[in-house]
């Protein structure tokens, strides 16, 4: 046997970091769901307005819906915001364009339960 070809087990192991790549791929692509926003809104509190702004919504958006759905709670301030997203922005409404922002807004907790949530097809 030829000691410069990888072993049969250096090969199953690229190969399962290759799927692995791929599904994360896969999902970061997907749309994010109404529902992913729901569970969203339930644990992002004082970092909403640093999401939106990491969403590309200008200050004038989110001071309406802050007005707009203040009476609702804070969960509806912040599930208005990532609707207004979702329908303003379209196509690059992404898993990934989603969990970057809340990790630019140091919530990297929820872009981790995001990730793991999508990847393991929970929705609910």
């Amino acid at each position: 046997m030829d000691p410069s070809l990888p072993s049969h087990q250096a090969i199953r192991e690229e190969a399962k970091g290759n799927l692995a790549g791929a599904e994360a791929t896969t999902i970061d692509s997907e749309e994010v769901t109404n529902e992913t926003l729901q569970d969203l809104s339930e644990n992002l509190f004082k970092e909403w307005r640093d999401v939106g702004r990491n969403l590309k919504l200008d200050e004038t958006e989110l001071d309406n819906i802050e007005a707009d759905n203040r009476r609702k709670g804070q969960k509806e301030v912040v599930y208005h915001m990532l609707l207004l997203w979702k329908r303003k922005h379209g196509i690059e409404v992404t898993n990934k364009t989603l969990r970057d922002a809340l990790k630019a807004a140091n919530r990297k907790d929820l872009s981790d339960y995001l990730f793991n949530r999508e990847q393991c097809g929970t929705t609910s």
